[in-house]
């Protein structure tokens, strides 16, 4: 990932992916402990990186939300959105343009520490390819917030937006030790002179050191443990 200012990306030839609008951060502060987050700490550093932006609550289409996967603050969480970016007085935001949630870490699992890029780049992904990817959690009703009340939705499927206007995605990481960032990424502007420069292609693997057999003819083929025949390895085929 790599962060230009826009005149320095058109004067390098670069191919822009996404604009980075706001960002914001803040801390909790002292709370109970990583399971009892600041919701107002939350809710101010929305609201920062909201009016840094200069769009209005209604006009994001997306948040990927820190989602911890843990009952009570992934209700704080919801209720902090909903204060930002639900039909709260000002918010812009009409009954048939509801706000998608999801998070990346029902796709690839807990990145840890590696979180905020990795929702960083899927932002940036579902922006280049102008859709929303769909969210695999959050199958079962949420105790004391009503989804279907609410102004926001879970993509199921993978949802390709309309062409012509850009794709607004704002972005929640929330650190255990309390630090909170709120990103907002929007679709580029259209470039005025064609990108001078391509992505690299990708290398090829299959140095093999001078002097050596090729890795794969020195190697046995490992057992493989069938459903009714006892374990010999660690590698299990499913049929």
């Amino acid at each position: 990932m790599l962060l230009k200012t826009a005149a320095r990306a058109r004067e390098d030839g670069d191919t822009v992916y996404a604009r980075l609008s706001a960002l914001a951060s803040n801390n909790d502060g002292r709370t109970a402990g990583p399971a009892t987050p600041n919701v107002q700490r939350q809710k101010a550093v929305m609201g920062k990186a909201l009016g840094q932006s200069g769009l209005a609550a209604g006009q994001i289409d997306y948040i990927e939300v820190n989602g911890s996967g843990s009952q009570v603050t992934d209700l704080l969480e919801l209720k902090a959105i909903d204060a930002v970016y639900g039909h709260g007085e000002g918010s812009g935001r009409s009954a048939d343009s509801p706000c998608g949630l999801g998070s990346i870490k029902p796709n690839i699992g807990h990145p840890l520490c590696a979180e905020g890029i990795a929702s960083f780049i899927k932002a940036v992904l579902m922006i280049q390819h102008h859709s929303l990817v769909p969210f695999l959690s959050g199958q079962q009703p949420l105790r004391h917030f009503d989804l279907e009340r609410s102004a926001f939705y879970f993509p199921r499927n993978a949802v390709a937006l309309p062409e012509g206007r850009p794709l607004r995605i704002a972005l929640n990481c929330f650190a255990d030790g309390g630090n909170n960032v709120h990103a907002i990424l929007q679709s580029p502007e259209a470039p005025t002179v064609p990108a001078r420069r391509q992505p690299l292609a990708a290398p090829i693997l299959h140095r093999q050191r001078q002097g050596h057999a090729p890795l794969a003819a020195t190697m046995e083929p490992l057992p493989v443990a069938r459903d009714n025949a006892p374990a010999t390895s660690m590698i299990w085929e499913q049929l």
